[in-house]
């Protein structure tokens, strides 16, 4: 790691790589807030200013919300290897997400347990494995083009001929004979 930081008395080195192996958790928020939490969609939908920081506050919001859903649920629950609190970062984010989408409009009626004991359930179920001191960052693998659907290979070429022409004509379509 290289940094400008050259007092070891103000910044030891193993806080330093601990707090370059905590700047991860931040990117990985970061990803939640931008990507996951969206379903991928790439822009904001206001097309003015006012709109856009509504848009964004209202992000940032559930983005807390849905983090402090996964704190709570980490809280409630042990990590099974240490017998301590479970870490925060193994309850997954997309869990919670998709837990709360789903049972968004659950009305608990009598004797039913509340939302939140249903999304920590959903979320302690699929706890993501322990991962300390990656020893390789972090990378965006390339997509896998070799991967082919099931099913015959398509062959042949097809042609189309498109005739243009006025409003006040009426189109022609010439078949065309296949290629040899």
């Amino acid at each position: 790691m290289i940094t400008s930081l050259l007092d070891p008395g103000k910044a030891p080195a193993e806080q330093v790589a601990a707090v370059y192996a905590e700047r991860w958790n931040s990117e990985t928020s970061l990803f939640e807030a931008k990507i996951l939490q969206r379903d991928h969609r790439p822009l904001l939908r206001s097309k003015n200013p006012d709109g856009v920081t509504q848009e964004i506050y209202g992000l940032l919001i559930t983005h807390q919300y849905l983090q402090a859903q996964r704190t709570r649920a980490a809280q409630a629950s042990q990590d099974p290897v240490t017998g301590q609190a479970l870490d925060p970062d193994r309850v997954s984010f997309t869990a919670v997400l998709r837990a709360i989408r789903r049972h968004l409009h659950y009305r608990p009626v009598t004797g039913q347990p509340p939302l939140i004991t249903i999304v920590q359930a959903e979320a302690l179920a699929q706890l993501i494995p322990r991962r300390p001191h990656r020893t390789r960052p972090r990378a965006r693998q390339a997509p896998n083009h070799r991967v082919r659907a099931p099913g015959p290979v398509p062959t042949g070429n097809v042609i189309y001929t498109i005739t243009i022409c006025r409003r006040d004509e009426t189109p022609r379509v010439t078949p065309q004979p296949p290629a040899k």
